[in-house]
């Protein structure tokens, strides 16, 4: 393991469909987890991932094609079907990783390309730089400027009680006015 990562998990492959496919082992018992998730976690996250890619495997036609090769029609057929189901494949692996990625603001997922490809998940690094925080204070700031004022008001069949007070928001005159007056 080396310095530069860490303690992470390595998420291990096993091989379906004849060697054409695989699918991400989701039994923790093999897999040193180092305490960053429990085995259930894990078990969730995996299943949850692989169920994700299942729309990209290969299925019965695929079979067909690839066991009449000799033919090379049906061959290249086979082709073209394997090449998008590598794309949405790399598409749907991106978007369960994004979505892991939210569920645990903690962790973070990759998928690791060199020197082989492997999926790996381990401690978000979080950086204390007063420059990276104040960016993110005006990056809120612009966030809060965005909401409209009309989300503040009361939905239009209900009318404010006594007791609520609607905001209005300040409007600064943008020129002097033509009477002089401010």
């Amino acid at each position: 393991m080396s310095k530069r990562h860490g303690k992470r998990i390595v998420v291990p492959t096993r091989t379906i469909q004849g060697g054409i496919d695989f699918k991400f082992e989701t039994d923790p018992y093999d897999v040193e987890l180092h305490g960053l998730m429990t085995p259930e976690q894990y078990t969730e996250a995996m299943e949850n991932l692989n169920n994700k890619l299942r729309p990209s495997r290969s299925g019965k036609a695929d079979g067909v094609l690839l066991a009449a090769g000799p033919l090379l029609v049906p061959l290249a057929l086979w082709g073209i079907r394997h090449r998008n189901q590598t794309k949405r494949r790399k598409r749907l692996l991106h978007d369960g990783i994004h979505e892991f990625n939210m569920q645990y603001q903690e962790l973070l997922m990759r998928w690791n390309r060199r020197p082989e490809s492997f999926l790996t998940i381990e401690r978000r690094h979080t950086n204390n730089n007063p420059l990276d925080q104040e960016t993110a204070m005006a990056h809120a700031t612009l966030v809060s400027d965005v909401i409209a004022p009309s989300t503040l008001a009361p939905p239009g069949n209900m009318t404010p009680q006594h007791h609520q007070t609607v905001i209005q928001p300040h409007m600064a005159p943008s020129e002097p006015s033509s009477s002089g007056l401010v």
